[in-house]
């Protein structure tokens, strides 16, 4: 039975990995392989192709970023089995208000437009401060109710990062490789709801199961997913143990980061 695997990226470093240094340097085709013995007998799993889709993303980070997908191509056993799907990675910007505003030495909050807490522990000092070319003192506090009338003096520009593409870059490629009948079963790793359709087509039209493997430990398989999928399952963390690159990739000068040591 020939395997294919889809694994959304962020999907998987946001759910399992982000606070866990110590399984960041992942072999993805030996986590591809245990993903489909939770399905299958381990004597009926043949992984054809493991599609690793991400994006780039900026500052100091990006370096070791492409450092980890140059040991994904180049380990030696890999070379043939992964292939790398960019999409592209962006901050969107968006205006927060600040509530809360404290006597000098408490916390200062900031807040989105639904209320919910974005930082906590920025600590200010008595004086007074330029906030959207206004000067404020740090001596007041604004209630807790009255965040949502609070003046545009009170308010930051922040941004978020996303990441674009990849659930249209995962589906496409699960269609296209369905169309083209290059597998007998599919695996996806990710917990995106929007990934529901092409699932539901794949399955009815081309009559073949696709399985999804959701990376967000502790947290629910998106209920579409669990509907509409083959079969779904919860990653967990044993699940990562003995799935590392080895620490020096064969053949090359690549090298696990030292702060994913631990």
């Amino acid at each position: 039975m020939n395997i294919r695997v889809y694994i959304d990226g962020f999907n998987l470093y946001y759910g399992a990995l982000k606070n866990r240094p110590e399984y960041k340097w992942l072999d993805l085709v030996k986590l591809s392989q245990k993903t489909a013995w939770e399905f299958f007998p381990q004597n009926d799993c043949n992984i054809d192709l493991v599609r690793y889709f991400t994006s780039l993303v900026k500052g100091r980070l990006r370096n070791r970023q492409k450092k980890y997908i140059r040991a994904l191509k180049f380990l030696p056993t890999n070379q043939d089995k992964i292939e790398i799907h960019y999409g592209s990675f962006r901050y969107r910007p968006f205006t927060a208000k600040l509530v809360n505003i404290p006597i000098a030495n408490n916390n200062i909050v900031r807040v989105d437009d639904e209320g919910g807490c974005l930082d906590e522990n920025i600590r200010l000092v008595t004086g007074d401060y330029e906030v959207n070319s206004r000067i404020l003192p740090v001596r007041l506090r604004l209630e807790d109710e009255g965040f949502a009338n609070a003046p545009k003096a009170l308010s930051v520009k922040a941004s978020k990062p996303e990441e674009k593409r990849t659930d249209v870059n995962i589906a496409c490629h699960l269609l296209n490789d369905a169309w083209k009948d290059l597998f007998d079963v599919a695996i996806i790793i990710s917990n995106d709801s929007d990934l529901m359709e092409p699932i539901k087509m794949v399955i009815e039209e081309r009559g073949k199961p696709v399985y999804v493997m959701s990376p967000q430990i502790g947290k629910r398989v998106a209920e579409d997913l669990t509907k509409h999928a083959t079969g779904t399952r919860h990653m967990h963390t044993s699940m990562l143990r003995g799935c590392l690159l080895p620490d020096n990739i064969p053949g090359t000068n690549i090298r696990r980061p030292i702060v994913w040591n631990t």
